[in-house]
């Protein structure tokens, strides 16, 4: 069993865009594939990313 991802709820934006990414591509929360999602999501905040829009090109879902 995959531990579902680890954004703090905290960091609702990046949270919605993943929640937004997992349903649009179809993926469980709690999978692989979606932790792979988090943890890129992640990195990019931890480097300094902060813009809403940048988080949807990162899970490539760009509205």
């Amino acid at each position: 069993m995959v531990k579902s991802p680890a954004i703090p709820s905290d960091l609702s934006d990046i949270r919605a865009v993943f929640e937004e990414a997992c349903e649009r591509r179809g993926i469980t929360q709690t999978s692989a594939t979606a932790n792979e999602l988090a943890q890129l999501m992640l990195d990019g905040y931890a480097s300094g990313l902060r813009d809403r829009e940048a988080f949807y090109v990162l899970a490539d879902i760009y509205p």
